[in-house]
């Protein structure tokens, strides 16, 4: 029993199940969508509050990839509101936000499926967090300008959280493409003062082609040339975009005074993310296949294993 404005009235209350429990299981539930963002937007139990905040996003992705087109998607204001109401909560910790702020991977929205359309699954999940973001950009950068501060860089949990949540933000203004967004990720490079920081806007930049893609590339590369484990992630970062002609550009990398492909660790940085970049290892028209295909033949020349380990993209 519920009491309003001092007038009781009775309503089913929101079960959330399993509070403070941690084993590794999977309990079989229908919740309504009322339910979920109920959940999301109040539960004091992390986890359930986390997990409510996953299925309803993978709801209104495998939702939208079974009953309609890409351009068809709509988000539910229920969820909206829940999920700026989580963007403002100012009493759970900055790590845990970030976390549910993420959207479920490709991977994991797989496993609902019983016929899988890569490109659909890519394109639905990219509109959904764009339109997300969107309806939500201001709450999104006043988060991130908040935490865009200059510090001393810290491994105290704190302030790794601050970090956390900052780039997750950074991320999500990016994936609109906007041109301010852009201006706060090249700030942020360039003012950055640890490799979290660093690599977090670097990595976005040369996401897409914008203003300042080529430039961070060319001076990322001059900063950290001497340093092959940073330059490996130079390497991954350009290889596992999912836009433009990601295998062209890495073979255009594979020119690069930095790589050899006689060494297995350069070898994983530069072609392993393509093989876990879903939308152009499976491309429709088999390129993907075919360039794997081909260094599979090529490398087994000189190092076999590392040749195995290519074909288990397949």
């Amino acid at each position: 029993r519920l009491y309003a404005n001092g007038i009781s009235k009775r309503e089913m209350p929101t079960t959330s199940i399993n509070r403070n429990f941690s084993a590794p299981i999977k309990i079989k539930k229908q919740q309504s969508l009322k339910e979920l963002t109920f959940l999301m937007k109040y539960d004091q139990d992390d986890f359930n509050r986390y997990e409510a905040s996953q299925t309803l996003s993978k709801y209104f992705i495998l939702d939208q990839y079974s009953n309609g087109a890409v351009d068809d998607l709509k988000l539910d204001s229920d969820y909206m509101d829940s999920f700026i109401y989580l963007l403002n909560d100012s009493t759970i910790e900055n790590s845990f936000k970030a976390q549910c702020m993420q959207v479920p991977s490709e991977n994991i929205l797989y496993q609902d499926l019983d016929i899988i359309d890569v490109e659909k699954i890519y394109n639905i999940r990219k509109k959904f967090i764009l339109m997300r973001t969107l309806s939500s950009f201001d709450q999104i950068q006043e988060i991130y300008n908040e935490l865009n501060v200059p510090e001393d860089y810290s491994l105290y949990i704190n302030a790794q959280g601050r970090r956390s949540l900052k780039n997750t933000c950074l991320a999500l203004l990016c994936a609109t493409e906007k041109e301010q967004a852009y201006d706060l990720c090249f700030k942020q490079y360039t003012n950055a003062n640890n490799m979290t920081d660093e690599f977090s806007s670097f990595y976005h930049l040369v996401q897409t082609n914008n203003k300042y893609s080529l430039g961070v590339i060319s001076s990322f590369y001059n900063k950290w040339k001497s340093d092959t484990l940073v330059i490996q992630k130079w390497l991954s970062a350009q290889s596992s975009g999912s836009e433009g002609d990601c295998i062209n550009r890495i073979k255009e990398l594979e020119q690069s005074d930095v790589y050899d492909k006689l060494v297995p660790n350069l070898v994983r940085a530069l072609i392993g993310p393509f093989l876990r970049n879903a939308v152009n290892f499976h491309a429709k028209d088999g390129s993907g296949y075919k360039f794997i295909r081909e260094k599979i033949i090529e490398i087994d020349s000189v190092n076999p294993q590392i040749a195995a380990s290519l074909s288990k993209g397949f």
